[in-house]
C-alpha cells in the first residue's frame, strides 16, 4: 500500500510553523508500516503534535473508494531535525 502525503495544504497551520506556502501541491510518501490500527501506538514521549487527516483510498482508475478521518502524530524535535535538512 502506497501512502501519499500532501503537505502544507493548510496555510494558518504553515505559517504557524513558519513554513512557506507552497503555489502547487507537494507530496511524499510514508511507508505503509507508518499506518496503525487503533491502540497500538507506542508512548515515545515528548512533544508529540496531532493532526486530524482526510484519507482517501484510490480504486484501479484514481477515483476514491474509501473516506476516512486518520489521526497523524509527529514528534516535533525529530520533525525539526529532518527540516534542517531539507527533508520533509
Amino acid at each position: 500500500m502506497d501512502v501519499w502525503c500532501a503537505i502544507r495544504t493548510y496555510p494558518k497551520h504553515a505559517t504557524e510553523l513558519g513554513n512557506p506556502i507552497p503555489t502547487e501541491p507537494v507530496f511524499f510518501l510514508k511507508p505503509s508500516s507508518s499506518v496503525v490500527d487503533f491502540g497500538t501506538i507506542d508512548s515515545c514521549g515528548g512533544d508529540v503534535h496531532h493532526e486530524i487527516e482526510l484519507v482517501l483510498k484510490l480504486g484501479d482508475n484514481m477515483e476514491p473508494t474509501h473516506m476516512a478521518l486518520g489521526l497523524d502524530l509527529t514528534k516535533r524535535s525529530i520533525q525539526d531535525h529532518l527540516k534542517e535538512k531539507s527533508l520533509p
